[in-house]
């Protein structure tokens, strides 16, 4: 049996001037990916793990200096038992001006150089480790090399690839992918854990970096014996997630206040979203209410997408039996609550006259 952590796309040293939080959190998050990294290769020497593979983009090659470069080598040398190997991926491609040249790794780390087909064989474990790294920018029409596979080894591909999107980064189509007879495939390049299949895998990005990155992050630890086994581990220190909060008419202050009060606050990127429509009295307080939990999180930002209804036309609701009606019938449908929320939302919108949201043809 041999024991693998496949792990991709952290990014190291990579700026974040584009995120939606302060830069402090930015400085924070960087220093953070680095103790991610050494966590996991913590993880790997607990766990007894053989192989540990890095599908790509372990750095940001733009930002990531010789100084970081000797950091990674000092890291790699502190797991001498641990075998390593890493390719290379659109944002630390190998060239000749790479820094991949100016620093010699620990005899435990192989780094695949070719975007050609080279692999890695570890006899002792009776496995192959095929890698195709990238040695340019884009790869607007990739052809997978032939790979003649000796089945006497459990073999393994490492690509940094889109297989998902019809893109430059090195697309390959799943149904080509899934007859090359691997008995596993670690990919890289998409940020979100992502089981193709039993045997093809995105891990996802260990650490997020933004929004765009929420919830679950970690690594994939997988197993190859007479079958496979692959297990999500989430390992991130801190997750970024959007929290949407829906209010309605008959919702006050202490409702909104629970609902805030119910969420993981000390560690966690937090980003709420106010939907729905108030009575004018409430939505007049929802920011206030929002600014006074800045301090109980980690972080936190909010959006404030809901709308009011004013004081006479509450009035109108609770004596109209027609916009009773209206709302009561779907409350009793059977459709989805979502779509009922948004049903009575834009109705409500409507017979007050709001017309903001009809799109003509």
């Amino acid at each position: 049996m041999v024991r693998i952590i496949h792990t991709a796309d952290l990014h190291l040293e990579k700026r974040l001037d584009s995120s939606s939080y302060p830069s402090e959190y930015a400085q924070s998050r960087r220093k953070e990916v680095w103790e991610t990294f050494y966590n996991m290769l913590l993880f790997a020497e607990k766990e007894n793990v053989d192989l540990f593979l890095i599908s790509g983009d372990l750095f940001e090659s733009e930002f990531f200096g010789l100084r970081d470069f000797y950091r990674l080598k000092s890291i790699f040398s502190k797991f001498p038992d641990l075998k390593i190997l890493v390719i290379t991926g659109n944002h630390d491609y190998y060239s000749n001006k790479s820094l991949y040249n100016n620093v010699v790794f620990p005899n435990n780390v192989h780094l695949f150089k070719s975007d050609k087909v080279s692999f890695k064989d570890y006899r002792k474990l009776n496995t192959r480790v095929y890698g195709i790294s990238w040695i340019k920018e884009f790869y607007e029409d990739f052809k997978l090399p032939e790979f003649n596979l000796d089945k006497s080894y459990k073999n393994i591909l490492m690509i940094h690839s889109d297989i998902i999107n019809q893109s430059r980064y090195m697309h390959i189509n799943y149904d080509e992918l899934k007859t090359l007879g691997f008995d596993y495939i670690a990919l890289g390049h998409i940020h979100k854990y992502t089981k193709i299949d039993d045997r093809i895998f995105y891990p996802g990005c260990p650490e997020p970096m933004d929004f765009g990155e929420d919830g679950e992050r970690g690594f994939i630890l997988t197993e190859i014996d007479y079958d496979i086994k692959s297990e999500f581990i989430p390992f991130s220190k801190r997750k970024f997630l959007i929290n949407k909060i829906k209010i309605d008419k008959d919702d006050e202050e202490v409702d909104l206040i629970n609902a805030i009060k119910a969420l993981n606050t000390e560690v966690d990127f937090h980003r709420i979203v106010i939907e729905g429509i108030a009575n004018e009295n409430f939505y007049n307080k929802i920011n206030h209410i929002l600014e006074s939990f800045k301090h109980d999180f980690y972080y936190l930002e909010y959006i404030n997408n809901s709308s009011y209804l004013d004081a006479d036309y509450m009035k109108r609701i609770e004596s109209d039996i027609f916009i009773k009606s209206f709302i009561q019938i779907l409350r009793d449908s059977d459709a989805d609550q979502k779509i009922k929320d948004m049903a009575i939302d834009k109705g409500l919108k409507l017979l007050a006259g709001d017309f903001s949201e009809i799109k003509y043809r």
